[in-house]
């Protein structure tokens, strides 16, 4: 109840993490709340959690390719379709570490989001967060999710080359030109 209070139509709703065992329901509910209070709701989430929070109807979702793979298996994430228990979200993106991410868009494009490369990685942790992030800034903007998916990339990408999460606004800014979009049907 405290997190759906005031909750309205501008707001976005991030659900992420892991989920300590007996809770996932409790987050299904904010998400059903959230959206029925106008909230756009982003999931970035694995496991049981992850399929009960996909039955509230959420406007995004944000998966590791190994995620994607426990959903729906290896065909899901080998070729460049949707995941197909993630059909029904508008916006799907499916992060493959240094290949960037795929992404699926209301509109009906497809893309791949490819960081800069020649990137020295020093740690990933974090990068993930960083992408839904990205993700969550542009849906509360009112912007494309497309710039958030390549803001998200951005962010990630300044995470790896040290060795605590944190963003570096300047190196984001640096970076972003050099995030790449083609559509899923080209090869990089």
């Amino acid at each position: 109840a405290a997190t759906l209070h005031g909750l309205g139509p501008d707001d976005v709703l991030v659900l992420a993490g892991s989920t300590p065992d007996g809770t996932g329901d409790a987050h299904a509910e904010m998400a059903r709340g959230a959206a029925s209070h106008g909230t756009r709701v982003v999931l970035d989430a694995s496991g049981a959690a992850l399929v009960r929070l996909i039955a509230a109807r959420p406007e995004a979702v944000k998966v590791s390719a190994d995620e994607a793979r426990e959903l729906g298996g290896e065909q899901d994430v080998a070729g460049d379709d949707r995941p197909s228990r993630l059909a029904p979200v508008p916006i799907v993106g499916v992060t493959d570490g240094a290949t960037g991410l795929r992404a699926w868009l209301p509109d009906g494009r497809a893309v791949r989001v490819m960081p800069p490369s020649d990137l020295a990685v020093m740690a990933s942790l974090g990068a993930g967060d960083a992408v839904t992030a990205g993700l969550a800034i542009a849906l509360a903007g009112g912007h494309d999710p497309l710039d958030g998916f390549v803001l998200g990339t951005a962010m990630a990408a300044s995470t790896l080359d040290h060795l605590d999460a944190s963003v570096d606004r300047a190196a984001v800014e640096r970076l972003r030109k050099d995030v790449r979009v083609i559509p899923l049907d080209s090869r990089p």
